[in-house]
């Protein structure tokens, strides 16, 4: 597409209003041979049990009457003026249908194209007016902007302040996808992020994308903005989303876009589902990682007992290091560092993978920042179980039991590795 500066680009620009017509009971919109038209879906909040705003989607059909999706009708555009007045018109569109519906104080969610965003101030100022024209206070309107490869970058920077200026909040879209990266999210600071789909389905199947939503989702808290996850399809999505402290849901499970606002008490019992499963699972998951655990717990304790009567480390963990799960022992002195190398048990060294060979020295190992350890220190005599994290020894995703033992007259700390896959609850399922 071109986008060179336009022969007109010093007078004020306006999108063809005679483009726009008002309908029985909406306004509609005419492109090419193609009729638009909005859709709305809601964007749910889980803690207020309501949809907190609605994100304005394009309808399309062509002369026929069939559906045909958005990027056809985009794909109309040959120049940046055309995609600058479509992209308008699309905005005009949306507003004067939301301003027609009673959502007290909810987000209006309008998609701006980064070109649009960037080069749209070369044809004049376009939406406070409209703003104006419909009633729409700037506060209650969300700019998403798709994440996408873009040279201008300190435009999108000026985009994103003036439309901060105008009072409207800014929202990154389809976070995790395509030209996604943290960069922009630190430049831009953007009051809400969306993270695509594809992240929010592998956390619904598997437990390690799970892991790494919860970290996504806190790394963008610690940057400030509200997160919200969307096309979420199935109950175990949803679920995934609220473990991982995800502020905002957004799917088909919950609604697909429509001509018309759906009202929250039509959703009230899917989110009672949603908390009924939650609690149930929570409940279910603690009952069986303790039971998972028992028995490297008791077997652990063991060590830690036989290490204070005196027995050599070796001997004391071997009845340890036989268990289905277990992966390493070591021992750490009081200020973290290692004691001697790491016992290992037969079925990790059978399972040894040599490219990360590097790691398997621990001479001088100090483990001190450690969780585990800082924990063990801490509560002296209470064996400690860690959350699932990357081992730096395999690297594998392992649970680090620890505890503050005295034994040849000094403090030690003696921590046990697991694989977790073996002994998370649901690692079988």
């Amino acid at each position: 597409m071109d986008i060179a500066a336009p022969a007109q680009a010093n007078r004020a620009f306006e999108f063809d209003q005679a483009k726009l017509r008002r309908g029985a009971d909406r306004t509609e919109m005419t492109f090419a041979g193609l009729r638009a038209y909005s859709r709305f879906q809601p964007i749910y909040s889980f803690a207020h049990r309501r949809a907190i705003g609605f994100e304005a989607l394009v309808g399309v059909s062509d002369a026929a009457g069939q559906g045909v999706g958005p990027d056809k009708l985009f794909a109309q555009v040959r120049e940046l003026r055309e995609l600058v007045e479509l992209d308008r018109a699309c905005r005009a569109l949306h507003v004067a249908n939301y301003s027609e519906f009673r959502t007290g104080e909810g987000w209006l969610l309008l998609n701006v194209n980064p070109n649009v965003a960037v080069h749209g101030k070369r044809f004049g100022s376009f939406f406070p007016a409209l703003l104006e024209r419909h009633g729409l206070p700037a506060r209650r309107v969300v700019i998403e902007i798709v994440e996408s490869r873009l040279a201008e970058e300190r435009g999108l920077e000026d985009a994103v302040a003036y439309y901060r200026e105008l009072g409207c909040l800014v929202a990154i879209d389809d976070f995790g996808a395509g030209e996604s990266n943290f960069n922009r999210i630190w430049r831009l600071k953007p009051d809400i992020v969306k993270i695509d789909r594809e992240l929010v389905a592998a956390a619904g199947r598997d437990r390690a994308a799970r892991r790494m939503l919860s970290g996504i989702v806190s790394l963008l808290h610690e940057t400030g903005a509200l997160v919200c996850v969307e096309g979420i399809e199935t109950t175990e999505e949803a679920l995934a989303a609220v473990e991982a402290n995800t502020d905002f849901m957004q799917g088909y499970l919950f609604a697909r876009p429509s001509a018309g606002i759906l009202q929250t008490r039509e959703i009230a019992s899917v989110f009672e589902g949603l908390r009924s499963d939650l609690a149930k699972r929570g409940t279910a998951e603690h009952a069986r990682q303790a039971a998972a655990l028992e028995t490297y717990e008791r077997a652990f304790d063991g060590i830690a007992a036989r290490l204070e009567r005196g027995a050599a480390f070796s001997e004391a963990a071997r009845e340890f290091l036989a268990l289905g799960a277990a992966e390493r022992c070591f021992l750490l002195d009081g200020d973290g560092r290692q004691v001697g190398a790491n016992l290992h048990s037969q079925r990790e060294q059978e399972s040894a993978d040599p490219r990360f060979a590097p790691l398997a020295d621990v001479a001088g190992a100090n483990w001190g920042a450690r969780h585990y350890f800082r924990r063990a220190v801490l509560q002296p005599g209470r064996i400690q179980k860690s959350r699932p994290y990357l081992s730096l020894s395999g690297p594998k995703t392992c649970i680090t039991l620890s505890v503050s033992v005295w034994f040849a007259g000094a403090q030690h700390v003696l921590c046990a590795d697991l694989d977790a896959a073996l002994v998370e609850p649901g690692a079988d399922d």
